[in-house]
């Protein structure tokens, strides 16, 4: 799955034209003390308010955080 997202998103940024807009200082944290969980109606309005490259990075960060914690869960 990881190979397939970055590979989309290889293929976007190449698409695009213009830069891509910096990610604050709480998503480029996964799983850290910043990370919020997909909670209310507002943070999926602020996810749909992200572009296609954008919510593709933001996917991959949680799907990364989801198989630490399983990989975590496994070792005990």
């Amino acid at each position: 799955m990881q190979n397939y997202i970055a590979q989309r998103q290889v293929e976007l940024a190449g698409e695009k034209s213009s830069p891509i807009p910096a990610v604050d200082a709480l998503a480029t944290t996964n799983g850290g003390p910043n990370h919020k969980e997909p909670a209310d109606d507002d943070d999926l309005e602020s996810f749909k308010q992200l572009s296609t490259l954008q919510m593709m990075d933001d996917l991959s960060r949680d799907l990364v955080h989801w198989q630490q914690l399983v990989a975590e869960h496994l070792e005990k």
